[in-house]
């Protein structure tokens, strides 16, 4: 994984960012994700895993109305820039509370992004 991440549409530093193992979040939250190529610092086929991860909130009942499709693809290209990443994998995570403190809003939303390099092999296709 590389050093930095993106939380919440920031990038941090990976060991600054966290959300905390007995948070609501992770306790009782649940969550949708994809994994996408990245070649030349670009992500494959960006616009079919957004649609899938909407699709899939909707379903879940995870509300991802305060993250529109640009402003995420700009985060992932933030990130993605800032961490000098040419070919791998990035891994978009979307998690919500289930339960809320008192006087806080039930199911905030939570965002976290990370790459991972990842050598691809090239295929072979044989045609006849």
């Amino acid at each position: 994984m590389h050093k930095s991440v993106s939380l919440d549409l920031q990038i941090l530093p990976a060991e600054k960012s966290s959300i905390a193992a007995l948070s609501s979040a992770a306790l009782y939250g649940k969550g949708v994700f994809t994994s996408l190529a990245i070649y030349d610092s670009r992500p494959f086929l960006w616009a079919k895993h957004w649609r899938r991860l909407r699709e899939n909130s909707a379903k879940l009942g995870i509300d991802l109305s305060s993250f529109d499709e640009e402003t995420v693809e700009t985060a992932l290209l933030q990130l993605i820039a800032h961490n000098n990443f040419q070919t791998g994998r990035a891994r978009l995570r979307f998690l919500t509370n289930l339960r809320a403190k008192s006087g806080t809003p039930a199911r905030k939303t939570r965002q976290i992004f990370y790459l991972r390099p990842q050598l691809f092999r090239k295929r072979r296709m044989n045609l006849f």
